[in-house]
């Protein structure tokens, strides 16, 4: 009767090729590299490009934000909101405006683009206000979108 053997480059090969196949499954993706876009500011009620703002890839939902109109928000300690959108729930094409302590930083009819790098420092009181009175009557008709990250 013949015995089997096991051929031992054979061995050594497979065990190669499964270690890698392990290392494979494991592997890490790596996101994108974070990008600078330009931050605006306000000078004198007039928004200018600031310094640059690093976005570190998506946010998680638990980061997501959704400030529903004349909702003032405070962004807290130790984070930045970035806004990414603004959007009207209800009525037709709404007109209004973003701002931050009280001052305007972009005006819109909505739906709208929003700048890039709008962003709010910590301690900074966020609002959306709509100033079409016809379809601004039953509240809330806008919402802006965005999300915190650590500052």
């Amino acid at each position: 009767m013949k015995t089997n053997r096991i051929h031992a480059p054979s061995a050594a090969l497979g065990a190669l090729v499964l270690g890698l196949a392990g290392l494979l499954i494991g592997a890490q993706v790596v996101g994108p590299a974070p990008v600078a876009v330009p931050r605006p500011t306000l000078n004198a009620g007039v928004l200018i490009a600031g310094g640059p703002v690093t976005v570190r890839g998506i946010p998680t939902p638990q980061q997501m934000l959704r400030i529903e109109e004349n909702t003032n928000y405070t962004v807290p300690a130790g984070k930045i909101f970035v806004a990414t959108g603004i959007a009207r729930i209800n009525g037709d094409q709404d007109f209004g405006y973003i701002s931050f302590d009280g001052q305007v930083v972009a005006r819109f009819p909505v739906p709208m683009e929003i700048p890039a790098g709008l962003t709010a420092p910590a301690g900074t009181v966020v609002n959306v206000v709509c100033t079409a009175f016809a379809t601004c009557t039953v509240p809330p008709v806008m919402v802006l979108l965005g999300y915190l990250d650590d500052a």
